[in-house]
């Protein structure tokens, strides 16, 4: 009876070992991947001393008449402008980032008479060049991959028209590109920086629109308020 106690007992010491350790491995799971999106206008914008990277609304290229505007970063064409985002994660993982962005790159031509014809056309920006805007995260640089779609050559019959329609509605015409990125657990920067990309006059820029970030792990953020930085410039 002496044994079959101690047998007993031993039992219990060893199940209850058990269970300790299974408790003391026990780390809650990742969520399963999903898109969070963060807006570019609500970011951190830091400007350079032309006042550039401003809030906007805009109408999307293309867009039916009356359809709604969205909210976008607009003349993110200067070198040393920044987008940055600061997001908190509840899981280290690697995520996928999507940046929703026009290409600002418009090659405008008139007449040498001044009577037109007036053309205008957009040029698409390989974004995986590295030339136009750089992303990093937590201060690691990270790649594009795509390219940002331009408008083909159009012409108008005046130039007043032309330069509105070019400098107006143009340069809202939204791609999207990818860019694979590491996320820690806790605080992460993200930040989007203008390299101010000049060649035959033209400025390489961005209307910046938002990043969505695929991930295993739970993103929040806190939101600012930048409607006060409304530009004056057109466009």
């Amino acid at each position: 009876m002496t044994n079959f106690k101690k047998f007993l007992i031993s039992g219990v010491a060893i199940t209850m070992a058990f269970g300790m350790a299974a408790l003391a491995g026990c780390v809650a799971p990742a969520p399963e991947a999903k898109d969070f999106t963060f807006e570019a206008e609500e970011a951190t914008l830091t400007e350079n001393d032309d006042n550039v990277a401003c809030y906007q609304e805009v109408t999307e290229y293309g867009a039916a008449e009356g359809a709604d505007t969205i909210e976008i970063v607009g003349y993110f064409t200067a070198a040393d402008a920044n987008i940055i985002w600061t997001i908190q994660s509840s899981h280290e993982c690697d995520a996928t980032l999507t940046l929703r962005a026009a290409s600002t790159a418009v090659q405008a031509n008139i007449d040498s008479s001044g009577e037109g014809p007036y053309t205008a056309t957009t040029l698409e920006l390989d974004m995986s060049t590295g030339e136009y805007a750089t992303l990093t995260v937590n201060d690691v640089e990270v790649s594009f991959t795509g390219t940002l779609p331009g408008i083909a050559e159009k012409t108008f019959a005046d130039a007043m028209t032309g330069f509105g329609e070019a400098y107006g509605g143009m340069m809202n015409n939204y791609g999207t590109v990818t860019a694979k990125i590491h996320l820690k657990k806790g605080e992460n920067v993200i930040a989007l920086t203008s390299l101010g990309y000049v060649e035959n006059n033209i400025n390489y820029g961005l209307n910046v629109d938002k990043i969505t970030i695929n991930a295993a792990s739970n993103l929040t953020w806190t939101p600012e308020d930048n409607t006060d930085r409304a530009p004056a410039q057109m466009g």
